[in-house]
C-alpha cells in the first residue's frame, strides 16, 4: 500500500445522558473516513481487507467510513491489507483513540417553584 489515510486518529464520545446534552461532544461525529493508495506491480484489481476491533467497517473498496458508535472509550485498531488475489500485500496496523467528551454536563432538574 502507498498511502492510507485516516480522518482523524481520535473520537470524542457524544454526552452520555438522552436529554440535555450539553457540552463540546454533543454533536460529534463517531466514524472516520478511510482512503487507501495501493497499487500493484502487474496491476492486478486489488480487493481491501479491513479487520477492526471494535465498531464497523461501511462501504467496499479503497473508500470506506469505520463506525465506532456505541464502543466504549479505549484504543482500537484496524488492519487493513490489498489483495491481489495472490494474498495480501504489506498489511498495515492503525490505532484510534475514542475517549470521554472532557466537558459534559447532566441534564439539569427543572427548577422547583
Amino acid at each position: 500500500m502507498n498511502n492510507v489515510n485516516l480522518s482523524r486518529n481520535e473520537i470524542q464520545l457524544k454526552c452520555a445522558f438522552d436529554t440535555g446534552q450539553i457540552g463540546s461532544c454533543a454533536n460529534n461525529s463517531q466514524s472516520i473516513e478511510i482512503s487507501i493508495d495501493a497499487t500493484d506491480a502487474e496491476n492486478d484489481p486489488l480487493v481491501y481487507i479491513y479487520k477492526v476491533s471494535g465498531g464497523e467497517i461501511i462501504g467496499y473498496g479503497s473508500n470506506v467510513i469505520w463506525s465506532l458508535a456505541n464502543v466504549p472509550p479505549g484504543i482500537y485498531t484496524i488492519e487493513i491489507c490489498a489483495d491481489d488475489g495472490m494474498g495480501c500485500i504489506k498489511p498495515l496496523v492503525k490505532e484510534v483513540r475514542v475517549v470521554e467528551c472532557p466537558d459534559c454536563d447532566p441534564p439539569r432538574p427543572p427548577p422547583i417553584l
